[in-house]
């Protein structure tokens, strides 16, 4: 088959320094990616990540939760899954 190809380009950071040196974790925000890239799957269009440093993409941990939902488990599961099947 012949699909069509989006490139989604995501950070290639997984932490920032704070000026107290600080590390926190950070990447891309769940919610932010999934619910568009859940219209391109459905447009049926074959998605290749990137980002600028040539790693896996880093999902934010603060993102990773059902609060982002309206405590919509169903739909952070979703979610979720999207992105593991995309993997």
């Amino acid at each position: 088959k012949n699909m069509k190809k989006v490139l989604v380009i995501l950070s290639g950071s997984d932490h920032i320094t704070l000026d107290s040196g600080k590390e926190i974790e950070t990447g891309f925000f769940l919610k932010e990616l999934a619910q568009p890239l859940q219209a391109i799957v459905d447009a049926g269009f074959d998605v290749v990540f990137a980002n600028p440093n040539g790693t896996e993409p880093h999902m934010d941990p603060f993102s990773n939760h059902y609060l982002w939902y309206g405590f919509n488990i169903n739909e952070y599961n979703r979610e979720i899954e999207l992105l593991d099947k995309m993997k």
